[in-house]
C-alpha cells in the first residue's frame, strides 16, 4: 500500500500518453492533451518524474480547482509515478512499451547544456525500446 501511495506501483494502462519529467510547462501540456483527447472520451496520461507524487497531484488539483481559468481534464485521467526517467526498470513500470506516445521534458532548474545532455540520454534510453525518434 505504501508503494501505491508514494507512486511506486506499476501502471496497467495501454495506449496512454507518457510524460517523462515535470516542469512548469506540464500543466499546459496536460491541458492541451485533454483538449485533443476529448473527442475520444479522454486520454490516459501517465507522468513519471523525480518529484513526489503528492506534490504533482496537488499541483494538478490546484489547477483544476482554480476559480480563474481552471484546467479542464475533459474525460482524461492523469496518473502520477515517482522515479528516475532514465532507468529501464522505472520506464517498464510506467508501461513505456505500451504507450501511444512519449513526451520528454527537461527539468527547469538545469543549465541549457545540462538539459541537452539529459535529453540526449533520455532519447538513447527510449531508442532501446524501438521508438523511432
Amino acid at each position: 500500500m505504501e508503494d501505491f501511495k508514494k507512486g511506486r506501483s506499476r501502471v496497467l494502462e495501454r495506449d496512454h500518453v507518457l510524460m517523462l519529467g515535470w516542469s512548469k510547462k506540464s500543466l499546459s501540456i496536460i491541458s492541451q492533451l485533454a483538449n485533443a483527447g476529448e473527442s475520444e472520451g479522454g486520454y490516459s496520461i501517465v507522468v513519471l518524474a523525480e518529484y513526489p507524487k503528492e506534490e504533482m497531484e496537488q499541483e494538478l488539483k490546484t489547477a483544476t480547482m482554480s476559480e480563474e481559468n481552471p484546467l479542464l481534464l475533459r474525460g482524461s485521467q492523469v496518473v502520477f509515478r515517482c522515479g528516475d526517467t532514465l532507468l529501464d526498470s522505472e520506464l517498464f513500470r510506467v508501461g513505456v512499451s505500451r504507450a501511444r506516445c512519449i513526451i520528454a521534458l527537461s527539468r527547469g532548474d538545469m543549465m541549457p547544456d545540462e538539459a541537452d545532455s539529459s535529453m540526449l540520454r533520455q532519447v538513447l534510453s527510449l531508442k532501446g525500446y524501438g521508438f523511432r525518434i
